[in-house]
């Protein structure tokens, strides 16, 4: 396999897994993991894309001419402009979520459908030994040296 396939053959792939990834994070079906894999994939991305356009440079340079030079214009300004636009929006989600880990136990227990004690039951069983009621989710998290996500997927997982 010479070069250009290769560079080629690895940016679409990697661009299919960002793209899921993506699609999966934006559509909030999934995070932790997925969020580092979408994260790292798309920084071997970047870089793969850059391989693939050196490769590709001569075909590169002919997109550039007068009759695809309007649309690449328009393109770059309309990615501009959505990036602008979005640009430090808050998410409903992410106000939510924002909320709920910098509440205490005792009142954030509820939204995952546990009782406090069933909540403690489920942390202390999976490790977290330091809390107390009146910790928030954050403060647990960093008084147990984890990440606020494995606190919360302790306490999604107790309920099912």
């Amino acid at each position: 396999m010479n070069k250009q396939k290769l560079a080629t053959a690895t940016t679409i792939g990697l661009s299919l897994v960002a793209s899921l990834t993506g699609l999966l994070l934006f559509f909030e079906i999934s995070s932790g993991a997925i969020r580092a894999t979408h994260e790292w994939i798309s920084m071997v991305f970047i870089f793969a894309a850059g391989v693939h356009a050196y490769t590709h440079k001569k075909a590169l340079v002919r997109y550039f001419d007068k009759k695809h030079r309007l649309p690449i214009t328009l393109g770059l300004c309309a990615s501009v402009a959505l990036f602008t636009v979005s640009y430090g929006d808050v998410y409903a989600a992410s106000a939510i979520f924002d909320r709920v880990i910098d509440t205490p136990l005792q009142t954030s227990v509820g939204i995952f459908g546990l009782t406090s004690e069933q909540a403690i039951v489920s942390l202390n069983s999976a490790g977290i030994t330091h809390l107390s009621m009146t910790d928030t989710i954050a403060e647990i998290a960093h008084i147990n040296n984890t990440d606020i996500y494995d606190v919360i997927d302790i306490l999604l997982a107790a309920k099912q």
